[in-house]
């Protein structure tokens, strides 16, 4: 079973990246999900997933701060962002990021991460 965790600020959105993490995953897995992105790195920390699905751009922390701060605590986590924003795709390729999505995701991102992983 996996571990996947979601940090998406925008609870309108999250109910798409369930789904999406559902199909990538599959429906074997335990899915934690959190508007507070302080509260999910503490999660994760504490409970440390296989997957982490994060939104790029929050107002009080951005996905690359949440990836870097969960390295740090040792999680050898894959990270998918998530934004509409195309500005830090570069950095998060240099990075070596699973991958890069939507908001909602598109099918065909969908099939390219669940290839992936």
């Amino acid at each position: 079973m996996r571990n996947a965790m979601i940090i998406e600020t925008n609870k309108e959105a999250v109910k798409s990246v369930i789904d999406a993490v559902t199909e990538i995953c599959g429906m074997h897995v335990h899915l934690s999900v959190f508007n507070d992105p302080f509260t999910g790195i503490k999660h994760g920390v504490e409970n440390p997933p296989d997957i982490v699905f994060t939104e790029a751009n929050m107002k009080q922390i951005n996905g690359f701060d949440v990836m870097r701060i969960l390295k740090q605590n040792n999680i050898r986590a894959q990270f998918i962002f998530l934004s509409n924003e195309d500005r830090w795709k570069a950095e998060a390729t240099r990075l070596w990021v699973l991958g890069w999505v939507h908001n909602p995701p598109t099918q065909e991102e969908i099939q390219k991460i669940k290839g992936r992983i």
